[in-house]
């Protein structure tokens, strides 16, 4: 099965379905450009975040009080909680029209556990993207997000414990994929849409690459 996406030329690409990742770091709005991406493209979007965040507002959840005691103090979620989530979009098939994931891995060994659960399904990490964003401008974005939603786990010192976690143990993610060769990288300052007009132009030079037929 293919589908097509709208090209940086004003022309639709005809591409197989592709498992695509979303990096950067808190604020860089990975997870606005994931779900514009999927729209986009017109394939599933997996966000950790937002499937936590359900969990947190759910208060009858198993997970409930797991989840938001990791996430009030700035801390990553347990990698089996996360592992099972991505387990349970592709046991339900939903990412046969391709799937854009966000908020996972946050370290080398989610990198791991996603290559293992892809491998099960004869799926592989096709494409990797990440919004790089500058310290500053990540802060002030969660500070304004936090003004404005009242988010439990954007409180001052939850935001600095996660972009410190995101220096230590999410950097090195980056350079296993860019060793993979599948790591694309798009600057992350700009507005929301030039952001996901560059992921756009990213996935059509790949569709290119690989001698996929364009079609008006």
């Amino acid at each position: 099965m293919k589908f097509l996406i709208w090209g940086c030329f004003n022309s639709m690409v005809q591409i197989d379905p592709l498992i695509v990742i979303v990096l950067g770091p808190q604020g860089s709005g990975k997870s606005t450009q994931a779900k514009l991406l999927a729209e986009n493209v017109g394939i599933t979007h997996f966000s950790t975040g937002r499937l936590l965040k359900a969990i947190v507002e759910d208060k009858n959840h198993p997970l409930h009080t797991r989840v938001k005691k990791d996430l009030v103090a700035g801390r990553l979620v347990a990698d089996d909680i996360v592992n099972s989530l991505l387990e349970n979009i592709l046991s339900k098939g939903l990412h046969s029209k391709g799937l854009v994931i966000d908020g996972t891995p946050r370290k080398i060994e989610q990198v791991r556990a996603i290559d293992q659960i892809l491998k099960t399904y004869r799926k592989q990490v096709d494409v990797v993207i990440f919004i790089d964003t500058s310290i500053d401008e990540s802060k002030k974005r969660l500070t304004k997000r936090a003004e404005i939603e009242h988010r439990p786990d954007d409180t001052k010192q939850a935001i600095e414990n996660r972009l410190k976690i995101y220096h230590s143990e999410t950097l090195p993610i980056l350079e296993e994929y860019r060793r993979r060769g599948n790591l694309f990288k798009v600057d992350g300052n700009g507005d929301i849409e030039s952001i996901q007009k560059d992921i756009l132009a990213v996935i059509t030079k790949i569709a290119r690459a690989h001698n996929i037929k364009s079609v008006s």
